[in-house]
């Protein structure tokens, strides 16, 4: 990635200071043998607007504008990738927290277990049962509103929506 940025910004400081010239002052003009004419007869009538710039191509200030352009679109881009890397590798921890603090509940009262039918609830005489059993549904629900959000798109994504 590094040579990448360098080759880049070796080619664009090439470019752009060898294709334009600058003249200082007017133009002087030259005699038939060689020697400088006299200053008052120096060329000081000016060539039209643009003529200059016409020829010499883009010109430095739109090289630098076009440089800022496209290294900025180049900044947004990795900033975009990486937040949302960073948004799914959240939801992705979160969601392993959550799942710990389930089975958490689950080996501090094995009776849970009749939400995913591996326990016989109606031998359960405690009545806070309901209330307990209504607590874990309502934290495996959290569990997949964490995780749906990030699923891939695809068929296993269609399958929870179906």
């Amino acid at each position: 990635m590094r040579f990448v940025l360098r080759v880049l910004l070796i080619a664009t400081s090439v470019t752009l200071f060898t294709g334009a010239e600058a003249t200082l002052g007017p133009t002087p003009v030259y005699a038939s043998d060689g020697a400088q004419a006299p200053p008052a007869a120096t060329k000081t009538t000016a060539e039209p607007p643009g003529k200059d710039i016409a020829s010499q191509g883009m010109t430095t200030t739109a090289w630098v504008s076009l440089f800022g352009a496209l290294l900025s679109g180049l900044f947004a881009a990795l900033a975009y990738k990486l937040s949302r890397t960073n948004a799914f590798r959240t939801a992705t921890i979160e969601s392993q927290r959550m799942l710990l603090d389930i089975n958490k509940a689950y080996l501090a009262d094995p009776k849970l277990l009749a939400i995913e039918g591996e326990y016989d609830a109606s031998t359960v005489t405690d009545p806070e049962f309901p209330a307990k059993l209504k607590a874990m549904a309502y934290m495996k629900l959290n569990v997949f509103e964490v995780v749906f959000p990030v699923l891939p798109r695809g068929r296993g994504r269609d399958a929870w929506i179906r």
